[in-house]
């Protein structure tokens, strides 16, 4: 008998099942969320697909309380089904919310170990209702998750702002040596798409307002190392006493970063191929090739250290200058905190460009 126990007991555990298992019919897979609201009332805004003749069409919830979990715990009673986020793809932020805490809205998010941390995260501009409810130029109802996603994916590949999923976001949110920088959406008015309106800077926990650029989003993106498969840049140069636009996409970017005292020198060496130049051939030789390089490079030298002086005074270090302090020079480090020392920091960066190709056209 005691034998007999001995196989059948870790069979019936064996056929306990998972302790957090959900029946997939008793669920509502959200695919989107969106929090808005302040540190006394939050909005949550789920979006979801609905099956309707077959067809998957989007479909949104709101809902309303004092803090995130509350407002998430009426959505699940206002709802048919639970409302699981293990399968999240965007997770949006108001820039009204943005400003307070965030992770005061997110901390209940991070507890709940089947939601999932690897969605892309960013801020929506104007009324959250939008971009769930809003149908797009077409008028038909579209998977609003989807189109996001892939609007996002196409932001990072052209390198056009700094990405990070929910899981990174956090830990930035806790690293007192780099403050995050998230992509801006807003709702286009004419097609009524979502577009890039620039990437969103902050100070600690909390949202500047301050928006950069497309082009310094670029800009920074190169700073940080985090560029997609594709970074252009586009500049006037001066040929036979002309103005002429040029592209160019970068190929190579090694950075050495000097700190000395409360300075802070940022040598870049930038390889890059000439995209697009309408005045014509760019290799005549290897004078004029030396020449437009070092032009350009004095260019995005400028535009560099104008990025730079905007960091600072949105007391932003979205660079993460303060991890390499932190790390190798501790006596700056501790001299106070570090949002209070990296504004006044003396940061310069120099720019050395070298054209590399010119593509077909020589």
């Amino acid at each position: 008998m005691k034998r007999l126990m001995f196989w059948v007991l870790p069979a019936v555990l064996l056929l306990s099942g998972c302790w957090d298992e959900l029946v997939f019919r008793d669920i509502q897979v959200v695919t989107m969320a969106g929090i808005d609201g302040n540190q006394d009332e939050v909005t949550v805004y789920y979006g979801f697909p609905e099956l309707l003749d077959g067809q998957p069409l989007p479909e949104s919830l709101e809902s309303k309380g004092r803090t995130y979990s509350e407002a998430r715990n009426t959505a699940n009673e206002r709802s048919d089904e639970v409302l699981d986020l293990s399968y999240l793809q965007v997770f949006l932020i108001s820039e009204d919310a943005a400003k307070h805490r965030i992770y005061d809205f997110m901390d209940s998010f991070f507890r709940v170990p089947r939601n999932r941390v690897t969605g892309h995260m960013a801020i929506a501009q104007g009324d959250m209702k939008q971009y769930f409810d809003n149908p797009g130029s077409s008028g038909a109802p579209k998977n609003e998750s989807e189109t996001f996603g892939k609007k996002i994916d196409t932001f990072h590949k052209y390198s056009l702002s700094t990405m990070y999923d929910l899981q990174q976001v956090c830990t930035i949110l806790f690293d007192d040596g780099m403050d995050l920088s998230l992509p801006v959406l807003k709702i286009e008015e004419q097609n009524g798409e979502p577009e890039l309106a620039g990437t969103g800077l902050f100070s600690g926990m909390e949202y500047t307002g301050e928006v950069l650029s497309l082009d310094e989003g670029r800009l920074l993106a190169m700073l940080k190392k985090e560029t997609g498969t594709i970074l252009r840049l586009n500049y006037d140069v001066e040929v036979e006493g002309e103005k002429t636009p040029i592209q160019i996409e970068i190929i190579s970017n090694k950075q050495k970063i000097k700190i000395k005292g409360e300075h802070v020198d940022i040598e870049m060496r930038i390889k890059a191929e000439v995209e697009e130049f309408a005045h014509g051939a760019v290799y005549k030789n290897q004078k004029e090739m030396y020449r437009l390089g070092k032009e350009l490079g004095k260019l995005v030298e400028e535009d560099v250290n104008k990025l730079i002086g905007k960091l600072q005074e949105a007391e932003s270090d979205a660079i993460g200058i303060g991890r390499r302090v932190r790390a190798f020079h501790h006596d700056l480090w501790e001299k106070a905190k570090w949002s209070e020392t990296y504004p006044s920091l003396e940061i310069d960066a120099s720019v050395e460009l070298k054209i590399e190709r010119t593509g077909i056209l020589e």
